[in-house]
């Protein structure tokens, strides 16, 4: 059985002549060069063929912070961004309607999600509303969710 690096070194990648080629090469060799992440949890691979000049990008989701999954269960707004923020377990920025911002605590924002995701509709959209507005908003239902939630 070959190792890989036999079969690597096996493979010839198609290069193209300097009069160009009549047809596109049967298979095409993409390096990926990096990987970026986005602030609403999505991810973005970046593929680069250099014989070619071919650059392509690639979103992708990893896990439950996937966008289908923070827009369908928790809406839009600074709910979104508390995801993100308890999902990457680093603080983060959060811009709210009377145009404030604030640096919110992983924790802080842990404890909101957990605390939402219990209630009935009718509740969200009470702490929803709450927490859109002002970061003292988001503040009181944090110290509500670490007396009530164990």
């Amino acid at each position: 059985m070959k190792t890989l690096s036999e079969i690597r070194g096996s493979l010839n990648e198609f290069t193209p002549q300097k009069g160009g080629s009549p047809d596109p090469p049967m298979v095409l060799v993409l390096r990926r060069t990096s990987i970026r992440l986005f602030p609403a949890g999505d991810r973005v691979a970046w593929y680069t063929n250099e014989n070619y000049g071919i650059d392509i990008s690639v979103p992708y989701n990893v896990g439950k912070s996937s966008r289908q999954h923070v827009a369908g269960v928790m809406g839009e707004g600074v709910l979104r961004k508390l995801h993100h923020i308890a999902m990457s377990k680093t603080p983060g920025d959060v811009a709210f309607k009377n145009g404030a911002q604030a640096r919110i605590d992983h924790r802080d924002a842990l404890q909101v999600i957990r605390l939402h995701s219990m209630l009935t509709p009718q509740n969200k959209q009470k702490v929803e509303s709450l927490i859109n507005d002002n970061p003292g908003g988001v503040k009181k239902i944090a110290a509500f969710a670490k007396q009530n939630l164990k």
